[in-house]
């Protein structure tokens, strides 16, 4: 590149160039402690087994020596920080637990098979009486007293009833 390149370039730098603004972030601090000990907690209690507090404080000032108070700055800090350790103590007793569910399961599907057998009989019920209130329609087209049916007509029925409860 040639002089006068390079000068233009610098120039548009140097004029296009803007002021940053920001913003300073300050990060957190990490620090850890620990606890060797033992507590005696009853089951669902708790207990406080102890923790630390820190504090620092600090101050900065700057300015010219002998200007006064026009020229001095002065800033203080103060921080504090405070942690505990605790224990709350659950026991879980996994074999009873393992019985209460199988328990519930098992009173769930007797309840279940329960239902599903009153409803079978209900239904079976409700469908033996259709297929005599029906009989005359149904059984081969006779046209004489439903309840009075033959043998046959009536295995029909309990044929078609067993059938309809199983749907």
């Amino acid at each position: 590149m040639n002089r006068v390149t390079i000068g233009a370039i610098a120039l548009l730098a140097f004029l296009g160039a803007h002021e940053a603004w920001g913003q300073a972030v300050q990060l957190p601090t990490y620090s850890q402690f620990g606890v060797q000990t033992s507590a005696l907690v009853p089951d669902g209690g708790a207990a406080y087994l102890g923790g630390v507090r820190r504090s620092a404080i600090g101050s900065v000032s700057r300015g010219l020596p002998g200007g006064g108070p026009l020229f001095k700055n002065r800033a203080i800090g103060r921080s504090d920080s405070a942690t505990g350790v605790s224990v709350h103590a659950t026991i879980i007793d996994l074999r009873e637990l393992d019985e209460a569910v199988l328990a519930e399961a098992a009173a769930r599907r007797q309840a279940r098979e329960a239902a599903v057998a009153s409803f079978d009989e209900a239904d079976s019920r409700a469908v033996s009486n259709m297929a005599y209130s029906r009989a005359p329609s149904v059984f081969s087209g006779a046209q004489r007293d439903p309840v009075r049916l033959t043998a046959d007509e009536a295995a029909q029925a309990a044929r078609l009833s067993r059938f309809m409860g199983r749907r």
